[in-house]
């Protein structure tokens, strides 16, 4: 038995008796497998390959030096609900590293840009039904972002041209998660990292 408290790659654990592809778009494709365990169980599993993706935890100091974060609330048809969200996007410029995506995604959602970019968690979105795996940064030193880079001349439209983005103290978006008022996984998990990086970092530039 592996005792090491880490997940393990393991794309030999079942035998793939057929694949079929369901369906194909631009951002995934519904995959459906026949598998056979190593007991001899078969069964069908039918799952998305899907781009990856990043999120942004954009920190500063608001009055009196309380922590503040980035919100923005975008309308997300599945659950037809606007949602406050942290800024995020995928991973689908061709060979774009997850550290550009996220300072990409940073200036197209919010015009910002950020001198210090530190890796938090990684998560896997929906591991029962999608290959999508989702970095979060936290960024701070935030800014406005500057005439002429990556992001700054992006044309927001559809669900992106009603983006708002607004700043809110950490410690009130903290208990709207705890009272379960804020459901976006990346903003859950993505506060739980801010609070943690706070410990260590009590001071956050403007």
């Amino acid at each position: 038995m592996n005792t090491e408290l880490k997940d393990t790659p393991a794309q030999a654990h079942v035998h793939v008796l057929e694949r079929r592809v369901e369906f194909e778009g631009p951002i995934f494709t519904i995959v459906n497998d026949a598998v056979r365990f190593a007991a001899g169980d078969q069964a069908r599993r039918q799952y998305m390959v899907h781009n990856n993706a990043v999120a942004i935890v954009a920190l500063r100091e608001g009055i009196a030096g309380v922590p503040e974060i980035l919100l923005i609330r975008q309308y997300r048809h599945p659950v037809q609900a606007l949602l406050w969200e942290i800024p995020a996007g995928l991973c689908d410029h061709e060979g774009e590293a997850p550290l550009l995506a996220a300072q990409r995604e940073l200036a197209e959602e919010a015009g910002l840009e950020a001198s210090e970019w530190i890796p938090s968690v990684s998560y896997l979105s929906s591991p029962g039904c999608s290959t999508e795996n989702l970095d979060i940064f936290i960024a701070t030193g935030v800014s406005a972002v500057r005439q002429g880079a990556v992001g700054a001349d992006f044309v927001r439209v559809e669900e992106e041209r009603e983006i708002v983005a607004q700043w809110w103290p950490l410690a009130e978006v903290h208990q709207a998660v705890l009272r379960r008022d804020l459901r976006s996984p990346s903003l859950v998990l993505g506060v739980l990292a801010a609070r943690d990086y706070l410990r260590d970092h009590p001071i956050l530039s403007a």
